[in-house]
Formats: structure tokens, sequence, C-alpha cells
């Protein structure tokens, strides 16, 4: 029902339907942190889930709402399966990055996909990011 809005606020929406992270998630505590800066409760009685694909399935069967980047849903924004709606999320940002032991003897396909993620990363960011 929001799709079609030119404009919103966090307030217009507060009393939607919600499909959460679990407690404790980064992406639940940053949605939080930006709930509580403009001053707002949490949504009432979300679906909690981190699994994205019923995340997915969750938004797309109904009129719920979420709080996802939007490259996770890229190709069903793509085929108007869902939509973002306009609503400053200042705040919510994360660093997302790979974890590996420092003495793991890397592999050619994990050194590829690392190079690889390190040059789409620096295509969206200008450069310079590690």
């Amino acid at each position: 029902p929001f799709a079609a809005e030119k404009s919103l606020k966090l307030a217009d929406v507060i009393h939607a339907e919600w499909v959460l992270p679990y407690k404790g998630a980064p992406s639940r505590k940053a949605f939080e942190q930006v709930m509580n800066a403009a001053g707002l409760p949490l949504p009432k009685n979300a679906i909690e889930s981190n699994a994205l694909i019923a995340l997915r399935a969750l938004l797309i069967e109904s009129d719920r709402l979420s709080i996802l980047s939007r490259n996770q849903i890229h190709y069903e924004e793509l085929h108007g399966m869902l939509s973002v709606l306009p609503i400053d999320m200042r705040g919510s940002e994360r660093p997302i990055g790979i974890t590996t032991r420092a003495d793991a003897k890397r592999s050619i396909g994990l050194n590829a996909l690392m190079q690889y993620l390190r040059a789409v990363s620096d295509e969206m960011t200008g450069g310079g990011a590690t």
C-alpha cells in the first residue's frame, strides 16, 4: 500500500506489519538505532527471520515491510515483485566483510573471490576499499 508514495517517514509506516531480523543481528541493531533516533517504538508483533529466502517470500506474499539492503532484493525489485520505499534510513549503514584465519591457506577460488569482491567494492565506492 505504500509503494506508490513519493515520500514517506518512518512514522508513516510504524503501524504496518513487519518482518525483522532476529534481536541481536547487526541489521536489527541498525534498525533499532534508526527507530530510537526518530523517537519511534519498535514495531509490535513483527515476524523475526534471518533467512533471506523466507524473508523475501513473506514480503512478496504480503504487504509486510522489512529493512534490507537494496542489493538483497535486486532481482525482486528489478522484476516488480518488491518495492523500495522512499524512507530516509540514514544511520542504518553498516560495514560488511569477510573474515579468514590469519594462518589459513587460501584456495585459488577464495583468492579469486576476494580479488573480485575488492574490485566490485572499489567500483562501488570509488576506490580505496580494503
